[in-house]
């Protein structure tokens, strides 16, 4: 039974929580009502009546549960208290001197849940004509509602009240949390959209079309302290070849770690620019100071060691440039430049960085 509960309230769809949960409370309101019934001596009508409803709505549970037609059954359900269930039962069990009123105005928050939409207008407003014409005619026909003692009177409507606050308070709780869960969702999968629109998703670092964009917006407009280093790794389709290609994997994202923290300084970023290409945008005072950082890097990614493959060694070649250059004008000069120099240290032998010629 718990693990039911549990499924049905935690794994299953809108519709399904929401038809259970009212299903229930109506079971519950059916028995609580079949009992003062009996206690108010309303008749065998009343009893019978009363002991239909509870049994409808048993049936109900097992179609529910055996078609997994939630938002039919939903419909049924609506349906039949505001037809077969509530008119008949407002008569019967006192009119407007029970508890009766409280179920007829819950009857439009449980009618509000349909999911068709214009099935739900309908049925809200078949509804409030009816309750509206039941509740003059009771006013105006009291005889047609057996008379009820007072102590019956109050203890028919706070029974009622009770219940109906309590289907109102858990509806209304149980929508406001769906609501603020899909929210949440809602917020994730746009934070995560807007992560993956700016990062490569393997390495983490930012991706080549955020890197383009900053390199127009902000550097070329103010290019003093902004330097670059464009590196790949040596020889890495040779290591995909012979490792495969989760271990090459696990390069690119160890060098994406190892840029991520080296890049520490504001105004300062790691891009993956595609491949196994990568690019630093390195803040630092001076020519020397900045060139010194890439050359830092350069020997800490040649220390970097996998448990794996503890033979292997990874080595990168790069160009480097001080962006305060009257020649780069545009993006395209600068990554022409940065990209030649990179040419120049793979010809060179590799495993280097070349700055000024």
């Amino acid at each position: 039974m718990l693990q039911f509960i549990k499924k049905t309230f935690i794994h299953e769809t809108f519709e399904s929580v929401t038809f259970w949960g009212v299903l229930f409370f109506c079971f519950m309101a059916s028995i609580a009502s079949a009992i003062f019934t009996a206690m108010e001596d309303l008749g065998k009508v009343a009893a019978i009546y009363t002991a239909f409803i509870t049994f409808y709505f048993v049936i109900l549970a097992i179609v529910a549960q055996m078609t997994k037609k939630h938002q039919a059954c939903y419909s049924a359900m609506c349906f039949a208290l505001n037809t077969l269930i509530l008119p008949p039962m407002f008569f019967i069990c006192g009119g407007l001197n029970s508890g009766m009123p409280f179920y007829c105005i819950t009857s439009l928050l449980i009618t509000s849940l349909i999911s068709n939409f214009r099935t739900r207008v309908i049925m809200a407003i078949y509804s409030l004509i009816l309750y509206t014409s039941i509740l003059f005619y009771d006013w105006y026909n009291p005889e047609l509602s057996p008379p009820l003692e007072p102590f019956d009177t109050i203890l028919d409507q706070v029974v009622s009240f009770v219940f109906m606050a309590l289907l109102i308070f858990t509806t209304v709780s149980y929508l406001l949390k769906a609501y603020h869960l899909e929210r949440q969702k809602k917020d994730e999968v746009i934070a995560k959209l807007d992560y993956l629109s700016t990062h490569d998703p393997l390495t983490g670092l930012y991706n080549r079309r955020i890197f383009i964009e900053r390199i127009r917006n902000q550097v070329l407009s103010s290019p003093a302290g902004y330097y670059l280093l464009m590196f790949d790794i040596d020889y890495f389709k040779q290591i995909n070849d012979t490792y495969g290609h989760l271990f090459g994997d696990q390069v690119l994202e160890s060098i994406g770690q190892l840029a991520k923290n080296i890049c520490n300084r504001e105004g300062e970023m790691a891009v993956r620019y595609g491949g196994e290409e990568f690019i630093l945008l390195i803040c630092e005072d001076n020519y020397t100071s900045a060139l010194a950082k890439a050359e830092d890097f350069r020997k800490r990614v040649s220390a970097i060691k996998f448990e794996d493959q503890p033979n292997v060694s990874i080595n990168i070649s790069g160009g480097f440039i001080d962006c305060y250059n009257p020649n780069f004008s545009n993006y395209d000069k600068i990554l022409t430049v940065v990209d030649e120099r990179l040419y120049t240290a793979k010809s060179n032998g590799r495993n280097q960085i070349i700055g000024k010629y």
